[in-house]
């Protein structure tokens, strides 16, 4: 019985813990801690009716981690047009984007130049990446929108690519946008509550097998 008792302990734990979110490892970020970038310049990026003009863009990071990207944070302002926007995750080919490993979009982007910490999340399956492998973000604005991805401000320089209808254009050194890309878990963190009920159930649990000896 004691046993027995022991085991099934054991398997609710086990059965308690598997139910907890995983956490998110990054495989890159230039963001600040708490988060911060620069409110007020960015690299433009605009859809082919906009005012702009047609301007994608494509930052270029090498991963630290390996795993499947699930979720891609940016800061990106709004400008003029539509309120929203197309992520995309690509391979790094000769120092240009080769294959596209997953695409996300989103929406209720905060107006360029109002906030240096407030982030908008593509979620979803971009792929598989390897850590040492260098991979590109691309975003895409919306038909007729005008927006600008928010540079960082934590001194990250790197590839910036940018076309303008006519192919990818390279500026290296450039100061990189703000982003972090992350693999795993959602990098949520149960609630205190969460833990605790946890823990009262597997309490009571232990209770009952001492009272049935």
């Amino acid at each position: 019985m004691k046993r027995f008792g022991g085991f099934a302990l054991v398997v609710v734990i086990a059965l308690g813990l598997a139910t907890l979110p995983a956490m998110a490892d990054t495989a890159f970020s230039d963001l600040g801690n708490p988060v911060n970038y620069n409110c007020c310049f960015g690299w433009t990026v605009g859809g082919q009716n906009s005012l702009v003009g047609l301007v994608e863009d494509a930052n270029q990071f090498t991963s630290a981690v390996s795993g499947t990207v699930n979720q891609i944070d940016l800061g990106l302002g709004w400008v003029l047009g539509t309120n929203g926007a197309t992520i995309q995750l690509w391979t790094s080919v000769n120092n240009l984007p080769g294959t596209l490993l997953g695409t996300g979009t989103v929406t209720g982007l905060p107006t360029f130049g109002t906030t240096s910490s407030q982030l908008v999340t593509a979620s979803g399956n971009f792929g598989n990446i390897t850590a040492g492998q260098q991979y590109f973000v691309v975003v895409l604005a919306e038909s007729d929108e005008w927006a600008a991805w928010n540079v960082n401000n934590q001194n990250v320089n790197g590839l910036l690519l940018q076309n303008t209808g006519n192919g990818w254009n390279s500026f290296p050194g450039e100061t990189l946008g703000a982003f972090d890309v992350l693999t795993g878990g959602q990098g949520q963190v149960p609630e205190p509550a969460s833990l605790m009920l946890l823990g009262s159930g597997l309490l009571a649990f232990a209770s009952k097998l001492r009272r049935k000896k």
